[in-house]
């Protein structure tokens, strides 16, 4: 193994050859350069990574396309009780807080029922590796916070859709 400065690499290469081939002209010359071998190693991680976060990018679209879908239906079929409320004096702001307390609570229990498996796979994953990250409760933290405002502009969106429609023409529907 030698090190090499920066500069002309392939002249010392070719020269360190030379010296190798008058030393020992039996032996073949074969040299690679570390930074390169590294760079195989960590090509395969580099593929796997990209594959994952496709495979994240494709989930979150299928599961806000779900939600989305699922609100509406939700603020559809509640769109009398919508009515009612606004009729008595209910605010926007007070109807989607109505509305998006259930599905903040399902995800809620949801995130709780998948965090000890999330935190199971990941260290497991990791340990695969020599130099090792710690997994912190922030990561979850900062996802599970995501997620819910996801859920709550999706939410708000269809109730506040909802709630601009005249009670009159929503009370009078069967």
């Amino acid at each position: 193994m030698i090190k090499l400065e920066d500069g002309n690499q392939f002249q010392t290469v070719s020269r360190i050859s030379d010296i190798v081939k008058r030393i020992a002209p039996g032996y073949p010359v074969s040299y690679y350069f570390l930074d390169e071998e590294i760079e195989r190693y960590y090509e395969e991680e580099r593929r796997l990574s990209s594959l994952i976060n496709t495979a994240m990018v494709l989930s979150l679209i299928i599961s806000c396309i779900g939600l989305f879908g699922l609100a509406a239906f939700t603020t559809r079929k509640r769109q009398k009780e919508i009515g009612l409320r606004k009729v008595n004096g209910a605010t926007p702001a007070s109807l989607v807080i109505l509305l998006t307390r259930e599905f903040c609570a399902l995800i809620l229990v949801a995130s709780i029922l998948a965090l000890p498996a999330g935190y199971y796979i990941i260290s497991r994953w990791l340990e695969s590796y020599a130099y090792h990250i710690s997994i912190k409760p922030v990561y979850f933290i900062v996802t599970i916070i995501i997620v819910v405002s996801v859920a709550i502009g999706t939410v708000a969106f269809n109730t506040l859709r909802a709630a601009g429609l005249n009670p009159v023409n929503t009370l009078r529907e069967e």
